[in-house]
């Protein structure tokens, strides 16, 4: 099932973050930066704002929180994050959760935009399968650590 994320989901939202993060940026991002990282983006201030200010959905199976997405609405859309629990992968919870999620973006906005780093190539695969295109590569200074960063863009057609 896919629902929004409700207040009581933040440790299991923090959960996913940790396990996913781990898993999809071990050998790309310092174990340092990644736990700064955490500890300010996936804290219960910005847990509590990303609900208030974006769409944040939850993927849930039983009564297990496997994944999530949060798109921040803008000029575009943007996809901010995407996980699903390594176990869960491959079993179209990515799927539904981008379908779903790309249901609550407001008709007014055109395209989506989603930042990969490059090494990703899971999420770079799963993002062109959903008519996603790369638009540009920089290296971005990321808490103190360089990393190179894939722009890919998606038109929304209504």
């Amino acid at each position: 099932m896919i629902r929004l994320v409700e207040d009581e989901d933040y440790e299991a939202v923090r959960r996913v973050a940790e396990i996913t993060w781990e898993h999809t940026y071990e050998n790309l991002i310092p174990a340092s930066t990644r736990q700064a990282f955490m500890e300010t983006a996936y804290s219960k201030k910005m847990f509590d704002v990303k609900r208030r200010e974006s769409i944040f959905l939850a993927a849930v199976t039983g009564s297990r929180l496997i994944g999530y997405i949060n798109v921040v609405q803008q000029e575009e859309a943007e996809l901010a994050a995407l996980y699903v629990l390594p176990e869960h992968q491959r079993a179209g919870w990515g799927q539904k959760l981008f379908d779903v999620g790309r249901e609550y973006v407001s008709v007014e906005k055109k395209l989506m935009t989603v930042y990969v780093e490059e090494g990703n190539a899971g999420a770079e695969a799963f993002y062109q399968k959903q008519g996603f295109l790369e638009t540009e590569r920089f290296t971005e200074l990321f808490m103190e650590t360089p990393l190179k960063t894939i722009i890919m863009k998606k038109q929304l057609h209504r």
